[in-house]
Formats: C-alpha cells, structure tokens, sequence
C-alpha cells in the first residue's frame, strides 16, 4: 500500500513541477509560434493545440532539459501539423527559413522579456490619459476610428498622438535597458 502512495506523491510533485514551468514558459511559445504563424487566430489556434500537446506528454518531459526548448520543439511540429490543415492558396514562406527565424526568435527571448519588463515599467509612468488612449488603442480590440470618434479626434490625429506616445515609450525603455538595448 505504501509504494502506490510514494508513486502518487512523486506523480504529484513531478506534475507540479510541470505545472510551474509551463506557466513561466506560456508566453514564450506562444512568442514562438507567433513567429511561426504570423496571423494571430491562427497562432492562438496553434498555441492551444500545442498546450494540449503539452499537457498529454507531460509524464515524458525530462526534468534535466530545458522546458522553453522541449516546448517549443512541441510547438514547433504542432504548427506544421497546423500549416498543413490549412494550407490554401496563401504564400508562405518555407519551413527551413520559418525554423531559422523561429530560433532566432528564441535565442532573443532574454532580450525580447527585459524589454517588455522595461515596457510594462514605462507604460505606468504615462498619465492616465495617454496609458488610456493606448490600452484602447492597442488592448481593447476596439477600431481606431471609433477610438478616435469617442474622443473627439480624427484618425490621423489620434495616430499621430499615438506615435508621439510609442516614441516616448521607446525611449524610455531604451534609457531603462541602457543605450544598448538589452539587459
């Protein structure tokens, strides 16, 4: 009786551990997919079809590699599975050249989190009105005509401001991270 309750137990940290990488590592694969499959609806497609993969081959993770690399690796052959469900008649670019950027891509991520940590940091400093304009603009799935509409602004206006607001942005993160950019 005490062996079946030591494997329930060592089961169970074993999945907590899982459990605790994925959630660091989500948005790094779906930044990785997002390479892949450009189009959103289709990378938020890919990225649930791959956590499903994920979590069905959870008991074959090795604890000794590395969770971003297995995961995307996953994501990696789920996409293609994806691409080949849907191929149509749009162009794409070739597998090998998509796999090159995709590395790329995850040989960036250290540069790509700090930079969004700085963003995040950066985007609380704004006054409320423009952290506002840009939660509308970017975050609420709203068009910019409408934005622009229920303020009182034209389009070219408000893109306008919004450019002031991205440069502004740009530049504080740059000044967070230090001329060069990354951490």
């Amino acid at each position: 009786m005490a062996a079946p309750k030591l494997r329930l137990l060592m089961q169970t940290d074993t999945q907590q551990a899982f459990t605790e990488l994925f959630v660091r590592s989500q948005h790094r694969v779906y930044g990785y997919i997002v390479t892949l499959l450009p189009n959103r609806d289709d990378a938020d497609e890919a990225f649930q079809d791959t956590c499903l993969v994920l979590w069905s081959k959870w008991t074959e993770f090795d604890p000794q590699r590395d969770f971003d690399s297995w995961a995307c690796g996953i994501a990696h052959n789920v996409v293609r599975n994806f691409k080949r469900r849907k191929r149509t008649g749009t162009v794409t670019l070739d597998d090998d050249l998509l796999a090159e950027i995709a590395q790329l891509r995850l040989q960036a991520e250290p540069v790509l989190e700090a930079r969004r940590r700085a963003l995040s940091r950066c985007l609380d400093k704004l006054p409320s009105a423009q952290r506002s304009l840009v939660e509308r603009s970017y975050l609420g799935g709203e068009p910019i005509r409408s934005v622009a509409e229920q303020i009182g602004l034209t389009p070219a206006s408000l893109y306008l401001r919004l450019q002031r607001i991205r440069l502004a942005l740009f530049e504080c993160v740059d000044r967070a991270l230090g001329s060069g950019g990354a951490a």
